[in-house]
């Protein structure tokens, strides 16, 4: 039998519009009204379902209202939790962009947060052409994936969920899944799909001192750079 999945997490996103917003206060927990699919999630989040998101911008927590199973259809299950992931990585950026941190010893998990300077640094910091060209294409290219949760249903996986390095661009939830109505479960086949996903990620860090060049040197030290590397594999 094939699952025939209802997707609510606008999988053909049109990645010229701004994706993120600005967010503002949760809305106060209320019986959804019947939304036309074709809308964008409110911004101020699901009502339902909120989430924190780690810097490789993935949920690592979820809190549930006791209203989910009353109120939120099984055909509503993805489109609820898409909008809490945004609302979360809308919170997250936001937060992370108004803290101190050390940038020179900052471990980065994630492209979202790693400035020009530091770009540099970390492409000068590789020793072959194929090490080169593993960090460039995790900073600047668009890897799509697709992952599934560990509960299947004649052969077929419950939940997917596809992406690219920058964010989550789709849920999909079979509605016929008795899970649906039941958080724990839902929270487990997320988490188990974002644990592939966080696996699969490049992660990012510098490992010397830079300090003393300007961003000029380091941008002229990295095409230099660039180029002994590609002279080495002759």
């Amino acid at each position: 039998m094939t699952i025939n999945y209802v997707n609510f997490g606008f999988n053909s996103d049109d990645r010229d519009d701004e994706f993120y917003f600005t967010p503002g206060k949760p809305a106060a927990i209320q019986k959804p009204t019947t939304v036309d699919q074709t809308l964008k999630p409110n911004a101020s989040g699901s009502s339902f379902v909120s989430m924190d998101v780690d810097n490789g911008l993935l949920p690592v927590r979820f809190e549930f209202s006791n209203h989910w199973r009353h109120y939120v259809s099984p055909s509503e299950v993805g489109r609820e939790l898409l909008t809490a992931y945004r609302h979360a990585v809308n919170r997250h950026l936001s937060q992370f962009k108004q803290s101190d941190y050390d940038q020179s010893s900052l471990t980065y998990p994630h492209a979202h947060f790693i400035p020009h300077r530091q770009r540099l640094i970390l492409l000068l910091e590789a020793e072959t052409w194929t090490q080169y060209c593993k960090i460039r294409d995790g900073l600047f290219n668009l890897t799509d994936y697709t992952v599934t949760g560990y509960s299947i249903v004649d052969d077929e996986p419950v939940v997917i969920i596809s992406g690219d390095k920058e964010a989550i661009r789709s849920i999909r939830v079979w509605p016929q899944w008795q899970g649906c109505t039941d958080p724990y479960a839902i929270e487990g086949e997320i988490l188990a799909c974002t644990a592939k996903i966080r696996a699969s990620q490049l992660k990012f860090a510098i490992h010397g001192d830079w300090s003393q060049y300007s961003d000029e040197q380091l941008s002229e030290l990295k095409d230099r750079h660039q180029y002994r590397l590609i002279e080495s594999r002759s």
